[in-house]
Parts: structure tokens; sequence; C-alpha cells
């Protein structure tokens, strides 16, 4: 098996490769850099939508010379854009495909089933990714304690198992509820961009009001569209 390590940091689409690792290779070469911490009101800027959406099919497949697993999701509701009731596909650089594997560090997982809040942006290429990697996902769950809606962020290597009904909860202490998130989002769109840079977003982009029409597939079925992989430069 050819595994590829991709130790890399994507704000707002942004993609900035930090290293690549070959299975079984005596020396290699792993440049780290660090991920910037971003807060809710810095995604929901960063962002064209903000939904709540469940998976209904996770699948890898090769785009151009990468691997990229594909998210089928259907909108329950739009918290930032309109996208509500429509059928998207998220993109995010890595998986397993067969006998390859390109693992990128931080990278959000997907199971179908899985509903969650994300914040998306629209990349050059007509991509849709995940605002910050893991950062910009959370994933609906109910407290044990309380019977209330929390949200949990959590994600592992892309060639490990992953399945949203065993991801761990989080200490009670540190638990954040569906409602909190929404009103903060809400808020935050209804506010509009503070005029502070976001890290990794362009600032020519942060003022934007794009139509919603423009976002993702139309009908979203499982087809691969003219889509150009983001450059990687080592």
């Amino acid at each position: 098996m050819l595994t590829r390590l991709l130790t890399n940091l994507t704000l707002g689409g942004a993609l900035a490769l930090g290293g690549v690792f070959a299975l079984g290779a005596l020396s290699p070469r792993v440049e780290a850099t660090t991920l910037s911490t971003l807060s809710v009101e810095q995604m929901t800027d960063a962002a064209d939508l903000v939904v709540r959406a469940t998976v209904t099919e996770v699948w890898v497949e090769q785009l151009g010379d990468e691997l990229w697993t594909r998210a089928q999701i259907t909108v329950n509701s739009s918290l930032k854009g309109q996208a509500t009731g429509r059928t998207l596909v998220i993109d995010q650089l890595g998986g397993v495909l067969r006998n390859d594997a390109v693992i990128v560090v931080g990278a959000p997982r997907f199971s179908v089933g899985e509903e969650m809040i994300v914040f998306l942006e629209k990349n050059s290429a007509g991509q849709l990714l995940v605002v910050g990697m893991n950062q910009g996902k959370y994933t609906v769950r109910i407290d044990p304690q309380s019977g209330q809606e929390m949200l949990v962020r959590f994600t592992v290597r892309q060639d490990r198992w992953y399945d949203h009904n065993f991801i761990p909860n989080p200490p009670a202490a540190e638990r954040v509820y569906v409602p909190d998130l929404e009103t903060q989002v809400r808020a935050r769109v209804a506010l509009g961009w503070d005029g502070q840079p976001v890290p990794g977003a362009s600032e020519a982009r942060l003022p934007r009001d794009q139509p919603p029409s423009s976002l993702g597939s139309s009908d979203g079925r499982r087809r691969s569209p003219p889509l150009r992989p983001i450059s990687l430069r080592f």
C-alpha cells in the first residue's frame, strides 16, 4: 500500500502543506506547521454556507492526481446562506482508495447518517470545503445526561475506521449545545464581517454575498464534475 501523509492546514479552503510521509521510507520528510484556531465568528465570516445537514453517502475518488473524500449531504436547515432542502457534496483532500492512501492530518471525517452543523466555503475550483478543517464541523448528538442536543468535534486519521455513533462525548463541563451555536452564528450573520482579518481567508471575499444557486451541485448526484484539484507545493 502506498501511503502519503500530508501534515497540512486549511483555513477557509486555503491549503498550506506541511509535509509528506511515504510509508516504508527510511527518512520521511515532515515539515509541521501550526493550525490557527478559529472562533465561531471567524468561521461564520469565512463560510459561504453554515448548515445543519445529514450525511447520506461517503466515497473516495481520484480527481486529477489526488484522492478526494466526498460526502453527500441533505441540508435540513440553513444558518447562513439559503440551502435548506438541497443536496450538496462536500470535498476533502485525502482518503483511501484500493491500495492507495493520502492522509491529511486534521481533516474532517464523515459517516452515513451523521447529523452535523458544518461551515462550508466554495473554493475557486467549485468545490465545497469545510472551513478550518475539522474546526468547522460539529456532530449533533444527544447529551445522555440532559437529553439536549449537543455538539461534538472529533476526527481520526483518514486511514482509520470512523463511525459517528462511536465518537466519545466531551466532558460535561466542556459541552456546547445546538441552540447556543445557532444563536452565535445567526448573530454574526446579522452583524456581518467586522473588518478584522480571518486566518487563511481572503479579505476580498469576506464581505461577499454570493447567490446560493452558485453553490454545490443542483441535483447532488454522485458524479465527477470538472473539478481542478488544489495545487500542492512541497
